[in-house]
């Protein structure tokens, strides 16, 4: 048995994932570029909260990303900004996988600072930051209640270390 629930409520939530293919992409005269996806979709996270688990169904960002004011920043801290879908720094679209992201660092320590501890990986996965409009609850396989967002608003992507879909 399932329930879904639809609502624009204010809680902002965030989940991470491994970046396993994430792309750092130098070349000469250009500027460099992180590349890669900040969610995919139909991947069972860890239990979160230690009462559930949570999938991404197909479509659910693409609704709400034309005009959204997405933010890319290092461990959800709004002062480690390095990039924006306003600016033009930042690029965010759904495709088959997910939700992919195309991102043009700044010349700053940051912005360098992040690309060292991305090779040592240091800094291993990815995050995003949304609020839910519509969720559908039930039950995996073990009985574990299972949530599925159908339908977010993304406002934020984070590089972060401890991801929830590993």
């Amino acid at each position: 048995m399932s329930t879904t629930t639809k609502t624009t409520a204010d809680q902002n939530e965030r989940r991470s994932i491994g970046i396993s293919d994430l792309e750092v992409r130098i070349e000469q005269g250009k500027p460099t570029r992180i590349v890669g996806y900040a969610a995919k979709f139909g991947v069972r996270s860890e239990p979160i909260y230690g009462s559930f688990r949570e999938v991404i169904a197909k479509g659910a960002f693409g609704k709400n990303l034309p005009g959204a004011d997405i933010r890319f920043l290092v461990g959800h801290d709004t002062s480690q900004i390095l990039g924006r879908t306003k600016s033009g720094t930042l690029s965010v679209r759904e495709d088959e996988i997910g939700l992919r992201f195309d991102l043009t660092l700044p010349e700053t320590t940051l912005a360098k600072d992040t690309i060292e501890q991305i090779n040592r990986r240091d800094l291993d996965a990815m995050s995003f930051g949304f609020k839910k409009i519509e969720d559908a609850w039930g039950e995996d396989e073990a009985g574990f209640a299972l949530r599925t967002l159908k339908e977010v608003k993304v406002f934020e992507i984070s590089l972060t270390a401890f991801p929830a879909y590993d």
